[in-house]
């Protein structure tokens, strides 16, 4: 258990020396941030791209005394801009601008819309539900085995970033229509059934999507209304 805090120990050093030597944070409102880190996961905060090279070559250089290196093939730049250069140079290495990247397995897109990041979730499961056609779907298991599997191995794909999505009402129905797409495919109906919506949700007994990803949002609000404030929440 001592480990963690001897990795952690150095890296609250490295920022605190970066924040010395580099002019970094936003603002938003009255609310000032300056760079968040979760382990060996740092993001620099700034303003204009110019400001960011400095910092670059100070955690270069500061690292290098701990005998920590920077990987410049996964450090990204995600500018807010519409227009930018591809690559910017900084420690003797070229660091790439982006729109979006992925990380903890979640879309950070520029325009700050999740909607990527729903749409690969929705994309992922349907790709599940179709590797699993033959052996699990078409197969003499039993319906309610059947619904179980999706709802155990298949819904916490669609549901792994929930927490950060803030959907509309049309990305809201898509994943409600992804949803009946896979479930009419397990219980086999066809289009032509005629079958409607309150059904499918009847005989699966299974709400919409959308009401458990609201579900999810309001147990998630309520933790952090009620917990202390003095609590670090990121």
């Amino acid at each position: 258990m001592v480990a963690p805090d001897l990795f952690l120990t150095p890296m609250d050093w490295l920022l605190n020396h970066i924040n010395h030597r580099a002019f970094l944070g936003t603002t938003i409102g009255t609310e000032a941030f300056t760079n968040p880190d979760f382990a060996d996961d740092v993001a620099f905060l700034t303003e204009t791209l110019s400001v960011l090279v400095l910092p670059l070559e100070i955690m270069n250089q500061e690292a290098n005394s701990l005998g920590l290196q920077v990987n410049w093939l996964k450090t990204k730049i995600q500018t807010t801009h519409s227009s930018f250069t591809p690559r910017v140079p900084a420690a003797g290495d070229n660091v790439e601008v982006t729109e979006s990247f992925t990380y903890l397995g979640v879309d950070i897109h520029n325009t700050r819309s999740t909607e990527h990041d729903i749409r690969k979730c929705t994309a992922l499961a349907c790709n599940c539900i179709a590797s699993l056609d033959c052996n699990i779907w078409h197969s003499s298991i039993s319906r309610s085995t059947k619904l179980r599997l999706y709802r155990v191995f298949i819904l916490p794909v669609i549901f792994s970033g929930a927490k950060t999505w803030s959907p509309t009402r049309q990305i809201l129905r898509n994943i409600d229509a992804s949803d009946q797409l896979c479930l009419r495919h397990i219980l086999r109906i066809s289009w032509w059934d005629c079958i409607s919506i309150k059904e499918v949700c009847r005989c699966t007994d299974q709400p919409p999507l959308t009401y458990i990803i609201r579900t999810t949002f309001l147990k998630f609000f309520n933790y952090i209304a009620h917990a202390d404030l003095s609590m670090d929440h990121s």
